[in-house]
């Protein structure tokens, strides 16, 4: 709310500022399309710093899912779709409840819609039937091995080397042979390992 206030106290300041400047270079122009031109200015200041802030959350948290779908964290991705989504909701009937153009209105659901649903395409793509799990957790395994075997080169590492270690002895064998809820634990092994101290 008091992001909200400084907003609009900005916007009556730089309208104010924004009117006097431009009647005093067009001072000969056609008062009319001048206040037009005014108006429509004013509305996409207001516009664009209302819902920058209010994308931001939902672009975050889509780069963390982002990166977790690249990594082939699929629990993480299952277990965070559903915050994502109420997020998702949220944030359109926030949008929504703005006294703004149309226009940028418009704009800003469908640059939420493209998130949410490229959310929606990578939990698809790890639901289907035709992904092999056992696969894909491996090949993430053997990812963050290499990464993190990396990073403990350095002295100052923040990450768990000595659990990177014991983790990354895991054999692919046996990776494959595992249940969901062996792969689960997995998962969250290497989360906190990669996590740090």
């Amino acid at each position: 709310m008091q992001h909200v206030k400084r907003i609009e106290r900005l916007h009556i300041e730089v309208s104010e500022a924004l009117r006097i400047r431009l009647k005093s270079n067009y001072l000969g122009a056609n008062v009319a399309e001048l206040d037009k031109a005014i108006a429509m200015a004013e509305d996409l200041f207001l516009s664009e710093t209302l819902l920058a802030p209010i994308e931001k959350d939902i672009r975050y948290a889509y780069l963390d899912f982002s990166k977790a779908f690249s990594d082939g964290r699929i629990h993480f991705i299952e277990r965070e779709i559903v915050g994502l989504r109420n997020l998702c909701q949220a944030t359109k009937e926030q949008v929504n409840s703005l006294v703004i153009a149309d226009q940028y209105r418009k704009s800003s659901l469908s640059r939420i819609d493209q998130i949410c649903s490229s959310a929606e395409s990578d939990v698809a793509f790890i639901s289907s039937s035709d992904i092999n799990r056992n696969r894909l957790v491996s090949e993430s395994v053997q990812e963050r091995s290499n990464r993190s075997i990396k990073t403990c080169q350095d002295a100052t590492s923040p990450i768990r080397c000595e659990m990177v270690e014991w983790l990354s002895a895991i054999s692919i064998d046996k990776i494959m042979s595992m249940n969901s809820d062996q792969l689960k634990v997995l998962e969250e092994a290497w989360d906190q390992a990669e996590k740090g101290r």
